[in-house]
């Protein structure tokens, strides 16, 4: 039986958030990830070093026999990216195409995570990432503007509008927990139940499609199982009085939705 609720008076409830303030810095970085849409790679005939762009071969096997799950070929990868193997990094850093190296590491997927195992990589080639002039014949090629200064007012804009959408879902979920913070509601036991069930089976299966045991997810947590199973009930029942909350505000104050409305909300999602 859905709980009837005592809210507070809505309308009474302040809460502060940052100011929507957006810097040169990073109207600049979203020019850089621009630039980075556009750029060309070059191969190039010097050893490998952090940022190049290379493709690999990868062959792991423990005790001289081949694991056959831990095999790849013409793997893509750019050197010094958060990396799938410890010691990836600096193993391919210094060597030059057709050369190959062996490292020692641990598995991070599959049945074998977390043992231990030498790697053999391969490189078959380096390239150079080359980045176009930030100039007004860039702007005309990654948009719709014929000068470098129009395209970055276009871009000061969007980030503006992208922080305070920001701010306005930080403010949303601050009045929502200061609501929910006031509010004993009596949940239905066996939805809290259902819910914590769902909640497992789903982080059951992400962890088993990524390859994790549940003790490496723990001990990255930080976590015994004991409070891992009492902050998912918090957050459950939180989450449950949050739906409670909305649903009743929404019946109480007959908050209308028009498709104006509805179609504005998806193409701000969509952007």
């Amino acid at each position: 039986v859905r709980p009837e609720l005592l809210l507070p008076d809505v309308s009474k409830i302040a809460v502060s958030v940052a100011d929507a303030a957006v810097t040169p810095d990073d109207v600049d970085e979203q020019l850089e990830e621009l630039r980075k849409r556009f750029a060309t790679f070059a191969e190039i005939d010097r050893a490998a070093t952090d940022g190049d762009f290379v493709t690999i071969d990868l062959s792991a096997s423990q005790n001289g026999a081949p694991i056959e799950a831990a095999q790849a070929e013409g793997m893509p990868y750019t050197i010094g990216s958060a990396t799938m193997l410890d010691g990836l990094n600096e193993a391919i850093i210094g060597m030059k195409a057709g050369e190959s190296n062996t490292f020692s590491t641990q598995l991070a997927g599959g049945e074998l995570v977390g043992q231990d195992a030498d790697v053999t990589v391969v490189l078959k080639d380096v390239k150079e990432q080359q980045l176009p002039d930030l100039d007004d014949d860039f702007a005309q090629t990654a948009s719709q503007f014929d000068t470098l200064d129009e395209l970055r007012a276009d871009l000061t804009d969007r980030v503006t509008r992208g922080k305070r959408m920001e701010q306005a879902n930080e403010a949303r979920d601050l009045i929502l927990d200061e609501i929910v913070s006031k509010i004993d509601a009596p949940l239905p036991e066996n939805l809290v139940t259902e819910e914590l069930s769902s909640r497992r089976q789903q982080i059951e299966q992400q962890l088993e499609m990524a390859g994790i045991p549940f003790e490496t997810f723990l001990a990255d947590e930080e976590q015994t199982k004991e409070e891992f199973e009492a902050d998912l009930e918090k957050r459950v029942r939180e989450a449950l009085v949050a739906q409670f909350v909305l649903d009743q505000v929404v019946a109480a104050e007959e908050f209308p939705i028009d498709d104006a409305e509805l179609s504005a909300h998806i193409m701000r999602r969509a952007q």
